[in-house]
């Protein structure tokens, strides 16, 4: 982005759609937990929450395989044919998903077997997964050409279906884990499908060749970029999403629920992230490729000043808004009891946030390596020290293992940023 103040104003109006997509989505998903933890007990939101742990730890295998690749290969090598190119990539959505759907259910078989409380979330999950894929795939794709209103639109949509839906199924007083991931799923594919017809049309009207491609080249470029991907998914899960089956296991389902509480007010930066790094991640490896390595570096500054400024911002807000946010979300007396959480998990979520500009740019220099081996290093801390921890101090140590894991992850990572870039400046 250089000083042009029209270029400054065009991308500032892409970062704010991008933001507010981002946004609602992630303030549907707000409000659905928030109800959840108002209508549900502090044990049944727990279970809830394990069960979607899961499926955020299956999903890490998708985004490795399909939206990772898509969003960093589909600028630069399939700009030309991305009709075409979505249409490989359902192929590989339908395949992948069922075998997801597959695994959930196997799980869901053993809980049955096992009379576990939770199982009606994983079959409402071996529903759902596929559709939800598919609605995050389909909003994903829209960033490739940076058309960020189109999936606002279907952002607004999805929104609508699960919130009014939401309140459907408590008023007829059907509300439970496996109906609420049935929801998911119809808000999902209604949302989704009205992207993907758009995004269709839209790609067919821009591709000035017809240029065909096979389905073998595009799944050997996913598989060679997004098998360090999947490594680096898993040991990220082992980092920060295993916590809450070891708080259930070790503390209990109310406990697991209560910590799952105090994370959802950090869902907004955390998604607003997101919704930066969805921009600016195929923006900047189209500089990359324009502009050379300066131009790269002096962007990649700009995005860490972006997000030290806005998770610093948000977590002075819930220090001091903290509490009130608890007593008028939840309305249960019991959530009263873990507000001292609050400020660990906001200096949690703060280094997470900056670590996202580190995230971009080892991504853009085709390195996913470096991030399966700081994550390493995160999950290794987690599964020794950190277990010891929670063991040892309870939630007081999960959220110093949660601190101190974040920080070395994020210490390893600007070590393989800083070596990478001296290598470009040498070479």
């Amino acid at each position: 982005m250089s000083g042009n103040p029209a270029v400054w104003k065009r991308w500032g109006m892409k970062a704010s759609k991008s933001i507010l997509d981002q946004g609602i989505v992630a303030g549907a998903s707000f409000i659905l937990n928030i109800m959840l933890v108002r209508w549900f007990s502090p044990s049944e939101y727990g279970a809830f929450v394990i069960a979607f742990s899961v499926f955020l730890f299956l999903s890490g295998f998708y985004n490795s395989l399909i939206l990772e690749p898509m969003i960093v290969l589909g600028p630069i090598k399939h700009n030309e044919h991305l009709s075409r190119y979505l249409d490989i990539l359902i192929l590989f959505h339908i395949g992948l998903t069922i075998c997801l759907s597959f695994i959930l259910l196997s799980i869901a078989i053993i809980l049955m077997m096992m009379d576990n409380t939770s199982v009606g979330s994983f079959f409402g999950l071996v529903i759902s997964t596929p559709f939800i894929l598919f609605f995050w795939m389909v909003r994903r794709a829209c960033y490739i050409k940076t058309s960020p209103e189109l999936a606002l639109k279907g952002s607004l949509l999805y929104s609508f279906f699960l919130l009014s839906g939401l309140f459907l199924i408590k008023q007829k007083g059907w509300l439970s884990s496996f109906t609420v991931f049935l929801l998911m799923a119809v808000a999902s594919l209604a949302a989704g499908l009205v992207i993907w017809h758009f995004l269709k049309v839209r790609n067919r009207e821009i591709e000035p060749t017809r240029n065909s491609i096979e389905i073998k080249s595009v799944l050997i470029e996913h598989w060679s970029y997004g098998r360090w991907m999947i490594a680096s998914s898993f040991i990220y899960w082992l980092s920060n999403f295993i916590y809450l089956p070891l708080i259930g296991t070790l503390l209990g389902l109310a406990e697991s629920g209560a910590f799952r509480a105090m994370q959802n007010l950090f869902r907004p930066l955390q998604q607003i992230m997101i919704a930066l790094g969805l921009l600016f991640l195929p923006w900047i490896s189209r500089q990359l490729l324009a502009k050379g390595r300066n131009y790269f570096k002096k962007s990649l500054f700009r995005i860490f000043i972006i997000n030290v400024l806005l998770s610093g911002g948000y977590f002075l807000f819930i220090v001091f808004f903290g509490q009130w946010m608890v007593n008028f979300f939840y309305d249960q007396n019991y959530y009263n009891n873990f507000l001292w959480l609050l400020p660990y998990l906001g200096i949690t979520a703060f280094v997470n946030s900056i670590r996202q500009g580190l995230i971009i740019g080892i991504k853009v220099l085709g390195h996913p390596d470096a991030l399966f081996w700081s994550l390493t290093a995160g999950a290794i801390f987690t599964l020794s020290i950190g277990l010891f921890f929670i063991w040892k101090f309870k939630l007081f140590g999960v959220v110093v293992s949660l601190i101190s894991t974040a920080i070395l992850i994020t210490v390893v990572m600007l070590y393989f940023l800083l070596r990478f870039l001296k290598q470009y400046k040498n070479s």
